[in-house]
């Protein structure tokens, strides 16, 4: 949001925007209430005192346990249909997130080079290494926010692909080897 942030009325006390409608102040019990009741959707924008700007709940640290539990529906807009924007973009914020079109970074990135681990010949070894951290950070990543972001489906295929491309590569190394032995 880029409008000023409410002059704090105590503290504990959350304001939340959806739609360009801002609410609160409420306490933190009420939006526990609301996630759980399945009445916000991961557009919604939470500020209390002592933040600098309005952030998305799914990045707020005191709603993550109640967001896994209860996962929120995708950005609705004014018409209650989801909102295409916020599909397409996602929830990206550059300052404070990991994550673009509402996937965990490094999942598609894992997939990418996992196809070209095994495509690839000689080089395709590195890419399969590259891609074992990357896509096991975004698995990690997808499980912990679970019901938020997706990609954990590209990250387990792209760390599989590795795998495979890895064996392949020993394989194809290892009869090099017995065949210059036996000359």
């Amino acid at each position: 949001m880029t409008e000023t942030p409410p002059q704090p009325s105590a503290v504990g006390e959350w304001y939340f925007a959806s739609q360009g409608q801002r609410t609160g102040p409420v306490t933190e019990e009420v939006i526990r209430g609301c996630i759980a009741g399945g009445h916000l959707d991961s557009g919604v924008q939470l500020w209390r005192a002592g933040m600098g700007v309005w952030m998305p709940i799914t990045l707020v640290p005191e709603f993550a346990r109640d967001i896994r539990e209860h996962p929120l529906r995708p950005p609705m807009s004014r018409h209650g249909t989801p909102d295409p924007t916020t599909l397409l973009i996602g929830l990206h914020d550059p300052g404070q997130t990991n994550y673009h079109q509402g996937r965990v970074l490094g999942s598609v990135d894992s997939l990418i080079f996992g196809i070209l681990s095994l495509v690839l010949p000689c080089i395709g070894v590195i890419f399969a290494i590259m891609v074992l951290p990357v896509a096991s950070k975004a698995i990690a990543k997808s499980r912990e926010e679970r019901g938020v972001y997706s990609g954990v489906g590209m990250a387990v295929a792209g760390r599989v692909l590795a795998i495979i491309s890895l064996i392949l590569h020993g394989a194809v190394l290892l009869l090099m080897v017995a065949y210059a032995w036996r000359r």
